[in-house]
């Protein structure tokens, strides 16, 4: 039977068959395209755009119209979110709108640390302008020193909120024995803000002390 058949039989194909799963995507304002149930990250510049998203058993690719602008293993967790750091280099500086707001652009040139910040803030979907309102003040408070090292801690500690650098600025203080820094809040009227303060040395205060205590005791 294979002799009589053989000349009947159908060459193999060379080529593989085309399993992958090519649809449409549109990246998120977080910069990331979800495919079953993974997000992954494209360039900042896509957002919103119309891509094209190919699943294949091993890799996620990401193409507008014949170029491929992003690249990532394939995932088969759920909820992960795969991230190359290029997607996002530069976001702010090229691209100030995707800041949503001139104060955050101000805050991370102030403190460039804080972009970092801002980074994780965008993968947890977290709003940021009351976020930048808090830190704004942090700043204000604490000074730049200070802020920056509870930024930074709070970034290796993943969590990005104003909240949590709050609570690493009062630690750090009540740590070393020092007083929880408050903010003057002033009335917003403008005999008050438009006031101008002229500084004095306070020697007069250590003379008065002094001499206040040298007459206690000459009269014991």
């Amino acid at each position: 039977m294979w002799s009589e058949e053989q000349g009947r039989l159908i060459e193999v194909s060379q080529n593989d068959f085309q399993t992958d799963d090519v649809g449409p995507c549109r990246p998120s304002k977080q910069c990331y395209v979800r495919y079953d149930a993974n997000d992954y990250s494209v360039p900042y510049q896509y957002v919103g755009e119309i891509l094209t998203l190919i699943a294949s058993e091993h890799e996620i690719r990401v193409i507008d119209r014949t170029v491929e602008v992003a690249r990532h293993v394939r995932s088969y967790s759920k909820g992960e979110k795969i991230r190359d750091d290029e997607h996002f280099r530069g976001m702010y500086e090229h691209k100030p709108a995707a800041a949503s707001s001139c104060r955050r652009s101000n805050l991370i040139v102030a403190v460039p640390e804080a972009e970092k910040l801002y980074e994780l803030m965008l993968d947890a979907g977290i709003a940021t302008g009351l976020q930048t309102t808090k830190l704004l003040k942090l700043l204000e408070v604490f000074g730049k020193s200070a802020f920056v090292a509870a930024v930074n801690e709070a970034v290796s500690r993943n969590m990005p909120r104003a909240s949590a650098v709050a609570q690493i600025l009062d630690r750090r203080d009540v740590s070393r024995g020092e007083p929880v820094p408050l903010p003057v809040v002033l009335p917003n009227r403008p005999e008050i803000t438009a006031a101008t303060v002229n500084p004095h040395s306070l020697a007069t205060y250590d003379a008065v002390a002094t001499s206040s205590s040298e007459g206690q005791a000459h009269v014991g």
